[in-house]
């Protein structure tokens, strides 16, 4: 009798300052997860840890924004601001970046945001629990969340928020980003 390889273990998440948003892949869905309300760095590493360990997750897939802020588009050229504005925030056809992009080693120093995810990852001694990480674009993807929960009330789409499901949908976007680009996908 042979043994049967480990089957792929993958769990996403959007890093916030506040919030840490989960998703997994089960049975080829893409399912959000509870989120991690960050009291301070360490105890969210802790709490990631903890969930990669548990799940017996071999990959983390990681939100890392191109942009800071979607204006750094529009900065670039400002006449192109008024007409994104009254386009859907998820066309990303003006974007200058790929929604695809899937990289273990992107170089994002010069965005202060990048920087403070991948320390706040490196925390984390992925290597140790042999689960690797990849980086994927996050930009807008809390938009399309959003958008997600646009058939709910305006004070549900708060809640969402403040609780941190939002983060999680985020993330499951963030899944479905790699899924998309990868042979992740049964």
């Amino acid at each position: 009798m042979s043994a049967q390889p480990k089957s792929s273990v993958i769990i996403a998440c959007d890093v916030g300052l506040k919030r840490i948003g989960l998703a997994t892949l089960l049975n080829g869905i893409v399912l959000p997860l509870e989120p991690i309300i960050r009291k301070n760095r360490n105890q969210a590493a802790r709490d990631l840890r903890e969930v990669l360990q548990m799940r017996g997750a071999n990959k983390l897939i990681v939100g890392l924004p191109l942009y800071q802020h979607a204006q750094d588009i529009n900065s670039q050229n400002p006449q192109k601001e008024s007409q994104q504005t009254s386009q859907n925030p998820t066309d990303f056809s003006n974007a200058k970046s790929s929604i695809d992009f899937v990289d273990s080693s992107l170089d994002s120093s010069t965005n202060p945001t990048s920087v403070r995810i991948k320390h706040f990852i490196g925390l984390l001694d992925c290597a140790s629990m042999c689960c690797e990480v990849v980086y994927v674009n996050e930009d807008f993807s809390s938009i399309i969340a959003l958008e997600n929960l646009s058939h709910t009330t305006k004070s549900a789409r708060k809640k969402s928020t403040k609780d941190g499901r939002l983060d999680s949908l985020a993330a499951c976007e963030i899944l479905r980003r790699y899924l998309k680009i990868s042979d992740a996908n049964p």
